[in-house]
């Protein structure tokens, strides 16, 4: 699906857990970001694009460095 219509369906949801969520760049088959839900409250996040990583880090108060494990 599109990340537009991922944003339109996650716009009603108020929790997740255990949920993983992969993005793909068109015609590649490696995801360029996961989001992994640990629990409602914690998200892990690995990301090949520093730029995104940036932004999450300014967005969310408590950011802690794992390392990328490319599926």
């Amino acid at each position: 699906m599109s990340g537009r219509c991922l944003l339109q369906l996650a716009a009603g949801v108020n929790q997740v857990i255990d949920g993983k969520f992969k993005g793909y760049r068109q015609g590649e088959d490696r995801p360029w970001i996961i989001i992994q839900a640990v629990d409602s409250s914690a998200y892990d996040v690995y990301s090949t694009d520093n730029e995104t990583l940036t932004k999450i880090r300014q967005h969310f108060e408590q950011v802690e460095e794992i390392s990328w494990q490319a599926e």
